[in-house]
């Protein structure tokens, strides 16, 4: 039997609400419009006979710039839970009437996880979000410092309004009989200064009276609105049937108010997750269930959306793959803010479900001019360019490319040191301005730097000079060691054969010096040292760094990198890097091995090197 779903529920229907006695302009938005003497632009537009709606969907003519978007969030409802299904007739009414997109799938579970996804665009998969923890700001947990929706449109100028059913107070962060948290996004977002005041109960369901059903009849919807019903009357804790009645009071309230009948609002009707935990072993906590591979018929992540809209034509089941993150892409296009997080990559509904257009009016940044990149000596690279002209909202700093890849996102300063460069890599760089709304402009031109390699610092790093059968500027690592120049060479005319007198396993090697090349760190620079080796047998050697203080006191413990040579025949380059961790330290650089013994295994040694840059 067929429904309206935009006239008032049947007393059949109306059972749970027996008690209530709705004020008599409430009623009438029900069927009629009611409008008082003033009020907003919408009820003005109302009141002045200039309402075009002769249904609540599918109306003719093209929809114009949309003002208003409705979010109604129920809960634990997978698709076939109320598609088709005869407890949920006021929900399947609307999707003959209006728009079902039949394709659409929750982020993951448990459930807040996903109206974080919705209203902040992040990925939520291994946050601390799929606990359905409540906020906790005060330690910084469970709480989103990021840019929201609500954050979004209030930033541009826009009104928005989250109104919870049952609520106590304003921004509540815990929970109070059939009212709990984790369904009311905005409490999680640190950032938002206008909580209290814009996160709101929504009134009373039994009179309803109240900030929400105010707003609904003087056509003050804000930009934005994200209604959470109680526990009850949004299925969590009572059954499909209780919240369609729910549904079957609310919608109808809205649809026959000014905003609504003004043509220039959207509603949208959607779950949190699908089943919550009673799907078994299609349930799994931290699931993802954002992949397109997904059998849509899989309950914990297919739900069921409802796109209410002017101009939507009736009966659209749309089965294009679509995500809360398709539904937060589809509300800033149509309130002309830019695109947060993954909603970017998110199928659009705007098109599908003949929305509107999507509003332009939003301008981003423009592009910097002038960037540079100069390598600095110690192997990074600074960057400086030409500050940015803002777009419609001013800038809040600078991301940093290199080679396509994101590497910093800075403040409003315009210029950038980047620390991680290598000397003797070619980078390209080029650095694009982010507004206070989170949106980014056109990337500057490129500027392209190779820095040189740092300078050796060893006095005699290819063994080349000798003085009374010993190699300058080296000492022995290990008592029993010796020294013999070597004509098997890497590259120059010598290199050093390194063996030990000792009988028996030894270590033996080289030291760069009885004063360490580095004989004075600074704190953060990086050390490289490097050498070529070849040995007679299949020993390890091994390259090393180690920080002491000139009392030769241990600072940390040794960098080292070692090789078990595979072969006797070839050169091997050993490298091993260091970050100093205080200044004025010694940082000797040693290349040994643990496996020579008097008449057996040795190695030889050849192009050394020690360098410093900065750390990164």
């Amino acid at each position: 039997m067929g429904v309206n779903p935009f006239k008032s529920p049947p007393a059949a229907r109306r059972s749970r609400y027996a008690s209530r006695r709705l004020p008599v302009a409430v009623a009438a938005l029900l069927v009629v419009i009611s409008l008082p003497a003033a009020g907003s632009a919408d009820t003005l537009a109302a009141a002045s006979g200039k309402l075009a709606l002769t249904q609540a969907c599918g109306n003719p003519g093209t929809p114009g710039q949309v003002r208003h978007v409705v979010w109604i969030w129920m809960e634990n409802e997978s698709y076939g839970n109320v598609i088709g299904n005869s407890a949920a007739p006021y929900q399947n009414s609307l999707t003959r009437q209006c728009g079902l997109a039949a394709n659409f799938h929750n982020e993951s579970h448990g459930s807040l996880d996903n109206y974080i996804a919705a209203t902040g665009g992040q990925d939520i998969l291994g946050t601390s979000f799929i606990n359905d923890c409540l906020p906790n700001p005060g330690a910084n947990y469970c709480v989103s410092s990021g840019p929201s929706i609500f954050s979004q449109t209030q930033a541009a100028g826009d009104t928005w309004r989250g109104y919870a059913e049952d609520m106590p107070s304003g921004c509540d962060q815990t929970g109070s009989g059939n009212y709990t948290a984790q369904h009311n996004p905005a409490v999680y977002y640190s950032a938002l200064s206008t909580c209290g005041q814009d996160d709101i109960p929504m009134g009373n369901a039994a009179t309803q009276a109240g900030a929400f059903y105010s707003d609904v009849a003087n056509g003050n919807l804000p930009s934005f609105s994200f209604i959470t019903p109680n526990l009850i009357d949004d299925a969590h804790s009572s059954s499909t049937a209780a919240g369609d009645s729910w549904l079957s009071e609310v919608v109808p309230l809205i649809v026959n108010g000014p905003n609504y009948q003004s043509g220039n609002t959207v509603i949208f009707i959607t779950n949190d997750e699908g089943c919550a935990g009673t799907c078994g072993p299609d349930y799994a906590l931290n699931e993802d269930c954002t992949s397109q591979t997904l059998d849509p018929s899989q309950p914990s992540c297919h739900i069921p959306t409802i796109v209410v809209a002017p101009h939507t034509p009736a009966g659209t089941v749309d089965n294009t793959f679509y995500t809360h993150y398709s539904m937060l892409r589809t509300a800033e296009e149509l309130l002309g803010l830019p695109l947060l997080g993954l909603a970017a990559s998110a199928n659009s509904m705007v098109t599908n479900f003949n929305l509107g257009p999507p509003n332009g009016a939003f301008a981003p940044p423009g592009a910097p001019a002038n960037l540079t990149a100069i390598a600095n000596g110690t192997g990074g690279v600074n960057l400086s360019w030409t500050a940015a002209s803002p777009g419609s909202a001013a800038i809040a700093g600078y991301q940093v490319m290199r080679n396509g890849t994101v590497i910093a996102t800075t403040g409003t300063g315009t210029s950038y040191t980047d620390t991680s460069a290598r000397a003797g890599t070619t980078y390209s760089y080029t650095v694009a301005a982010i507004d206070v709304l989170g949106n980014m402009g056109a990337a500057s031109n490129t500027a392209t730097v190779s820095p040189p390699p740092a300078a050796n610092l060893l006095a005699n790093p290819g063994f080349e000079i000798w003085s009374n059968g010993w190699p300058t500027g080296w000492s022995a690592y290990g008592p029993a060691t010796t020294f013999t120049r070597s004509g098997d060479v890497h590259s120059g005319s010598s290199s050093v054969l390194v063996a030990t007198t000792y009988s028996g396993y030894a270590a033996s090697g080289l030291n760069d010096g009885t004063t360490p090349t580095i004989n004075s760190t600074v704190a953060g620079t990086t050390y490289t040292g490097s050498c070529w080796v070849k040995a007679s047998k299949n020993i390890t050697i091994n390259v090393q760094f180690h920080e002491w203080q000139h009392n030769w006191t241990a600072v940390t413990a040794p960098a080292v990198t070692s090789l078990a040579v595979p072969t006797t025949t070839n050169w091997y380059k050993l490298q091993v890097s260091d970050t100093a961790l205080a200044s004025g330290d010694m940082l000797p650089f040693s290349v040994y091995s643990t496996n020579t013994r008097g008449g057996g295994a040795t190695f030889e040694v050849d192009d050394c090197s020690v360098s410093a840059s900065a750390s990164g």
